[in-house]
């Protein structure tokens, strides 16, 4: 009996490229002022990277949940595509806004994903010289 292979994910178009994805970032991969290159590496258990759409101010309140020390980066939904990464819905309880970025990644794309995210928290520690603006898509 032949053995089947497991489907590909599919990058879900219906997610727009404008939108902005979130991700958290221990200190202990940001202790140089930016975030390390490996959070965007694929999680184990998963198909990619775990990371939330960012479609409300309650998405970050998700993402940080039980975990008041981390800190959160955003990056687009395009930024990732860009690097030939696609997007896809994946079930997490409580959080609606589930998604995992999937697609292979060298350390050269992971530098230049890392590159182009925007703090929206810092982590407990960070250091203070290398704060900048947090970036807000909803500000109150």
């Amino acid at each position: 009996m032949a053995s089947v292979a497991p489907e590909e994910p599919a990058d879900d178009d219906a997610i727009d490229g404008a939108e902005y994805v979130l991700r958290r970032v221990h200190i202990d991969l940001a202790r140089r002022g930016k975030p390390d290159r490996s959070i965007f590496k694929n999680d184990p258990g998963g198909i990619g990277t775990s990371v939330t759409l960012w479609r409300s101010e309650h998405d970050l309140e998700i993402v940080t949940a039980g975990r008041p020390n981390v800190g959160v980066v955003a990056v687009t939904v395009a930024e990732l595509r860009s690097f030939g990464l696609g997007v896809m819905f994946t079930f997490a309880e409580g959080n609606p806004n589930h998604c995992e970025v999937f697609g292979p990644r060298s350390k050269s794309k992971l530098g230049s994903i890392r590159d182009l995210c925007k703090w929206v928290r810092y982590p407990d520690g960070f250091p203070e010289e290398a704060k900048v603006e947090l970036f807000n898509l909803f500000p109150t």
